[in-house]
């Protein structure tokens, strides 16, 4: 009776680890893809998070004046304020084609759908590009991830939210 029990033991013992065995496998097999997805995540949000920072740091070929204080000009509805010469007048269009040529010569490039904006409240200024395909109720479809930042900008009018998505 002994050996009968010593026997069953030993086939339960054999079955648990055979079990355990089959988990570890499974998850060592599942665990790459959940890597990956967390990886390209947090380069997508780290990506769009250097790109506002660098983006509003940048200053206007011709003056010293940084990216970030046109688009407050533009939020204020400053006017017929002289850039770069009497053509650039319009701080809203002076920032669009900066922030459309930083786009256009980085995301574009690496083949990255994004989509640009910067408002105050509801009251949308800059949207690149003009019909953006990279929203967030595109995920799902073409989409993967869909990873924002954003930047809030104070201006005499209100905060000025800029924020740049990132789709892959």
């Amino acid at each position: 009776m002994n050996k009968k029990s010593q026997t069953e033991i030993l086939g339960l013992a054999i079955i648990v680890v055979i079990i355990i065995i089959g988990i570890v496998l499974s998850l060592r097999f599942m665990r790459p893809n959940q890597t990956q997805e967390l990886k390209d995540a947090f380069t997508d949000s780290t990506l769009a998070s250097n790109m506002l920072n660098v983006m509003l740091k940048t200053t206007l070929d011709c003056k010293d004046i940084e990216l970030k204080n046109l688009l407050q000009d533009c939020a204020e509805g400053a006017q017929n304020k002289e850039y770069c010469g009497p053509e650039d007048r319009f701080p809203c269009e002076k920032a669009k084609a900066i922030i459309s040529l930083l786009l256009n010569e980085t995301l574009t490039k690496m083949n990255r759908e994004y989509s640009f904006e910067a408002k105050i409240q509801r009251d949308v200024k800059i949207t690149l590009p003009e019909r953006p395909t990279c929203t967030e109720s595109s995920v799902g479809t073409r989409y993967q991830t869909y990873k924002f930042q954003s930047y809030p900008l104070p201006t005499k009018r209100g905060t000025m939210e800029i924020t740049l998505a990132i789709c892959r």
